[in-house]
């Protein structure tokens, strides 16, 4: 009876050593990941690295991954990612060469370019053929899609082009022009750090994409160790966060102001 209650107790203790060795393991599940200044996405001087940077941070630590960001220039980054220096790498659009070398993730983001424009003058627009009668501002060397510089190249619609963003703006602000196309979230970085709280409150955006639009992702590297199964796991958190509208609030949070520079 003495030996029984021994060699329960014996495995009592083996089996709570176990459990704290698997619950040890378990916090040191830890990946390297590429990363680098695209603001308002992702930044080493904004807080949390920027609101793409926490997306991605939060994703992975719902699923019991610590995440550990190295800040490279974007070529060195992707370079060191490709070979399992490092695990991965974000955000990136779609493209079948990197394929070849990573694992994608579900979309994080939407990419693309829209109007903005003034509240007191509203945009209802589905094709740019429709534009016909809108002054548009554009920055000189920039490229708005293929629809949008074939549209202009044949004189469908009509570009006034200016030397910055920060010029369409003020353009745009004074009446000069109706409509300025660019990505929202640069938009809004753009008004937030360069105008004043009023004249933002003027603007807004038509939600209407120019096509074609993409969407961002994070990579993981198929040299990297347990490559397939982060993936998998970022994809969870990834849904999870998207399911408690976490994704779509810290977006807000960010053209609100919410991640500006720290001093």
């Amino acid at each position: 009876m003495a030996r029984r209650v021994l060699v329960t107790k014996w495995l009592g203790i083996i089996c709570v050593c176990f459990l704290c060795l698997n619950n040890a393991f378990a916090s040191a599940d830890k990946i390297l990941l590429a990363n680098g200044d695209w603001e308002p996405y992702q930044s080493r001087g904004l807080k949390n690295n920027g609101f793409g940077s926490q997306i991605v941070q939060e994703a992975f630590a719902s699923v019991g991954v610590e995440v550990e960001f190295k800040f490279l220039p974007w070529n060195k980054g992707y370079e060191m990612a490709k070979d399992g220096r490092l695990h991965g790498t974000f955000f990136w659009e779609p493209d079948e060469n990197r394929r070849k070398s990573f694992y994608y993730s579900d979309p994080v983001l939407q990419k693309g370019i829209v109007f903005f424009h003034l509240h007191d003058k509203p945009l209802n627009w589905k094709t740019v053929d429709e534009l016909i009668n809108y002054s548009i501002c554009g920055v000189v060397g920039k490229s708005y899609g293929d629809h949008f510089d074939v549209a202009e190249s044949v004189g469908r619609i009509n570009v006034n082009w200016a030397a910055s963003e920060i010029e369409c703006f003020q353009r745009l602000l004074s009446g000069e022009i109706d409509i300025f196309p660019i990505d929202p979230e640069k938009g809004y970085s753009f008004l937030r750090n360069d105008f004043q709280p009023l004249d933002r409150y003027r603007v807004t955006y038509h939600p209407n994409f120019i096509p074609p639009s993409s969407s961002l992702h994070l990579l993981i590297s198929k040299h990297a160790i347990d490559a397939k199964r982060y993936i998998d796991l970022f994809n969870k958190g990834l849904k999870n966060l998207k399911s408690t509208g976490k994704i779509k609030k810290y977006s807000m949070e960010s053209r609100m102001g919410l991640y500006k520079k720290i001093k």
